[in-house]
């Protein structure tokens, strides 16, 4: 009888051919805004003959970076796009300056659509655009114990009348969920959509 898929000499005798990297850091600024510095790399699991020339192994295929700037509405303020490492020198590079296209954009408001109507498929890089995918969680992640984004009370005694935006964004957070009634008891029952992003 053959290995199942997942046996230990399946697993063992694998060889790696393809390694994507998604890297990203974020910086509180001084200025109150926040940087978000993110890179994609790809790498071949030996040496890589492309139509431009020879990448040797360790050598990245693709490795893009951005830096976007945002404000504490996740607002985006100001980008930089680097091709670091293209398939296609002189050529892959031309497309970095339509990354400004990014300017004020929100990233909680509808940003993956958004950035696929002005940067998909011709208008930008395939990978370029691929990392812009994770940066809406990035700076969510990065905002937790750091900005206050609860909703502000009329009172000490009155609960927030508005959900705070990171409910109904994923299965565990969802407001008729076991887990918000279980952690997050005073949102439970509420209407199942997303809560709106009010940091400030």
């Amino acid at each position: 009888m053959s290995d199942s898929p997942n046996s230990d000499s399946q697993l063992t005798q694998r060889t790696l051919v393809q390694r994507r990297i998604l890297q990203a850091e974020v910086y509180k600024r001084p200025d109150g805004l926040w940087d978000i510095e993110s890179s994609i790399t790809d790498t071949k699991g030996k040496d890589f003959k492309l139509m431009s020339g020879l990448r040797e192994l360790g050598t990245p295929v693709h490795q893009m970076k951005f830096v976007i700037t945002i404000d504490l509405r996740m607002n985006i303020v100001a980008v930089i796009a680097e091709p670091l490492f293209v398939a296609y020198p002189v050529f892959c590079e031309k497309v970095a300056p339509e990354y400004q296209k990014l300017l004020g954009l929100n990233l909680l408001d509808n940003f993956k659509n958004n950035v696929k109507e002005r940067l998909g498929g011709m208008q930008g890089c395939t990978h370029m655009t691929e990392l812009c995918s994770i940066l809406p969680t990035v700076a969510i992640q990065a905002f937790v114990g750091e900005v206050d984004v609860s909703p502000k009370k009329k009172s000490s005694e009155d609960l927030p009348q508005e959900l705070p935006f990171q409910y109904n964004r994923c299965f565990a957070l969802k407001t008729d969920g076991e887990a918000v009634k279980t952690y997050h008891p005073k949102w439970y029952g509420f209407p199942v959509k997303p809560g709106r992003f009010v940091g400030k």
